[in-house]
């Protein structure tokens, strides 16, 4: 869905090799192209079904739009939106948000040893992190380290079996949890 197989749509841009490992469409623009790229494919398979199609992609545009637009209203009343991702499945969601993304690296092999956990918890202090994103409940140390930092955990499903519920709800989670702290807290 990312690409079309004529090129007669521009698909989207994706970054890297193992592009799609990243989750691309948990960025809305991304997902409505790819809703384009669908939806175009599925007009030729279907031509009598066009106008059907045509009337549900729209839905699912309007939906994704006005899921940015509020989203993005929300976001403007927040005093900081600095995030650290743990994860490697939401920078699409993370800059789908217009967040303020803290790069911090993350263990090659997922196991967080007692150096990368002062070496996270010195990056959550320094840059008053906010908010800390991943997609898997993160372990009893490394919720602690967040916990103390001041920063909120927001674990958000990657795998909804419904790309738009999941990306909906994903970006509720964030906007609930950043636009609802201000400084100091």
């Amino acid at each position: 869905a990312a690409r079309p197989v004529d090129g007669a749509l521009p698909g989207i841009a994706v970054n890297g090799d193992d592009a799609y490992a990243a989750y691309p469409w948990l960025h809305p623009t991304n997902l409505g192209r790819m809703a384009d790229v669908v939806a175009n494919d599925l007009e030729r398979l279907a031509p009598a079904d066009k106008s059907a199609i045509q009337h549900n992609l729209a839905q699912l545009k309007r939906r994704l739009l006005t899921l940015t637009a509020n989203s993005q209203v929300q976001l403007a009343k927040a005093d900081n939106l600095s995030v650290v991702s743990l994860s490697d499945r939401l920078g699409y969601l993370a800059s789908g948000l217009n967040l303020d993304v803290v790069e911090q690296p993350l263990p090659t092999d997922g196991k967080w040893d007692a150096v990368a956990l002062k070496a996270l918890a010195d990056t959550l202090k320094e840059q008053d992190v906010a908010l800390v994103l991943d997609h898997r409940q993160p372990d009893a140390a490394l919720a602690e380290i967040i916990e103390a930092s001041g920063a909120k955990l927001v674990v958000v499903d990657s795998d909804a079996e419904d790309a738009v519920a999941g990306l909906t709800t994903g970006t509720e989670q964030v906007v609930q949890a950043l636009a609802g702290r201000r400084s100091g807290d």
